[in-house]
C-alpha cells in the first residue's frame, strides 16, 4: 500500500451485550444453552459407562477363557506326560540320543573299523 491510500477501515464486531435484549430474555437464553449443555454431558456419560461395561463383561470373558484353557492344558500336560514336566521330557529326549551315538562310535573303533578314514587319499 502505498502512504497515501489509508487502510480499510473493518467493521468490528461489538462486544458488548446486545442492548437490545432485556435481561430476562439474556438470562432465558443462557439457562437453555446450559440445559442443553448438561444434557449433551450427560448423554456422553451414559454412553461412555455403556462401553465401560461393555469392555468390563468382555474382560470377565476373556478371563474364563483363559482359566478354561489353563485347565485344559493342565489336564493334557498331566496325561501325555505324567508327572513329569514337558521341560523333562525334552530334556531326556535331547540327552539319550547323544549318549548312544557316543557308544555306537566307541564300539566300532574298538572293532577296528576305519569308516571313511580308508577311504581317504593320503
Amino acid at each position: 500500500m502505498r502512504k497515501t491510500q489509508t487502510k480499510p477501515h473493518y467493521r468490528r464486531r461489538s462486544t458488548a451485550p446486545n442492548s437490545s435484549l432485556s435481561w430476562e430474555e439474556k438470562f432465558a437464553r443462557l439457562e437453555a444453552k446450559f440445559d442443553q449443555t448438561v444434557k449433551a454431558a450427560r448423554a456422553v456419560e451414559a454412553r461412555l459407562h455403556k462401553r465401560i461395561r461393555e469392555l468390563e463383561l468382555e474382560i470377565k470373558q476373556k478371563d474364563l477363557r483363559i482359566e478354561e484353557l489353563e485347565k485344559t492344558n493342565a489336564y493334557l500336560t498331566k496325561k501325555l506326560f505324567g508327572e513329569q514336566s514337558e521341560k523333562n521330557v525334552v530334556k531326556s529326549k535331547k540327552t539319550a540320543p547323544e549318549k548312544s551315538s557316543k557308544k555306537k562310535e566307541n564300539a566300532d573303533n574298538k572293532r577296528g573299523q576305519r569308516g571313511m578314514d580308508a577311504l581317504r587319499v593320503v
